[in-house]
């Protein structure tokens, strides 16, 4: 049988190394209600594919109760039962096993001999899983990527040390010998720089 799947490489550098396992796992679901919603919708997960072609009036007047939207859930099996991930030492792959690879191979096309079978029969393509060149919606990634994000560690900013001077106490003037910008306009008008010239006022008077 045709392996269906494919690997989605995380880069999980920032997560704690025991959250790793979670977070794929988090990534896992994540994709795959992704692909079982743009499905059902008669849309396709993977990036450049876009809308399934509708189905066969006929077919659909007999087998979907008039419903012309391919969604791939004829029975349910594929999709419900035998669409699942596992992980990977490099993050997930997304796979169909059990009874429905033949049937996924043959929506989504991905070895030869579906592809030959295909172009004999004329049945269009409805692809569910990217191949080894493609890869899920941007909007799939986004979603997976942010999931990976929130796992991250992040870093406190260091507390920056208030290095400005302590008013001499009993004052509450700076010290005379405070290495500031004296000359400024705002200085000169300040609260502190009037009471500092009122000292010293005092202290030439000899008070």
């Amino acid at each position: 049988m045709p392996e269906i799947s494919k690997e989605i490489k995380l880069d999980l550098t920032d997560v704690p190394a025991g959250e790793r396992d979670n977070v794929k796992r988090d990534v896992g679901d994540f994709v795959i209600n992704e692909i079982l919603r743009s499905v059902a919708g008669g849309n396709s997960p993977v990036q450049g594919e876009g809308k399934f072609k509708a189905l066969n009036r006929n077919y659909a007047k007999d087998s979907k109760q008039g419903n012309n939207t391919a969604n791939l859930q004829l029975t349910g099996e594929m999709l419900r039962t035998d669409l699942d991930f596992k992980l990977t030492p490099a993050g997930i792959r997304i796979e169909v096993k059990g009874n429905s690879e033949d049937r996924a191979d043959g929506h989504n096309q991905l070895s030869s001999k579906a592809k030959n079978w295909a172009n004999k029969i004329g049945f269009p393509k409805r692809r569910f899983i990217p191949d080894g060149r493609q890869g899920f919606t941007s909007a799939i990634k986004s979603g997976y990527r942010g999931i990976i994000e929130d796992a991250k560690v992040i870093e406190e900013e260091p507390e920056i040390e208030d290095t400005s001077p302590e008013p001499t106490p009993g004052t509450g003037a700076i010290p005379e010998n405070d290495i500031r910008d004296t000359t400024s306009i705002s200085f000169l008008l300040s609260d502190e720089a009037i009471e500092r010239e009122i000292i010293r006022e005092l202290k030439r008077r000899g008070r």
